[in-house]
């Protein structure tokens, strides 16, 4: 799970902003597949989900994903 660039830092939140949100959600699909003692391979499909933030953060990241 992610809370997103700058959340509770100063300065602008990054509500909405595609570009960072889809970067956050595909960090933490990297993130999971390099945990140690884990069991997700790097060529295993991957589901993205979200609600409200999330939802747009889900939608950017698969656009993303391919590059």
């Amino acid at each position: 799970m992610t809370d997103y660039e700058g959340l509770g830092t100063p300065g602008v939140h990054t509500y909405i902003v595609g570009l960072t949100e889809g970067k956050a959600m595909l960090d933490a699909v990297l993130a999971a597949q390099q945990l140690p003692g884990g069991d997700v391979r790097t060529n295993a499909p991957v589901g993205l989900v979200g609600y409200s933030q999330g939802g747009s953060a889900a939608g950017l990241a698969a656009q993303l994903g391919s590059s």
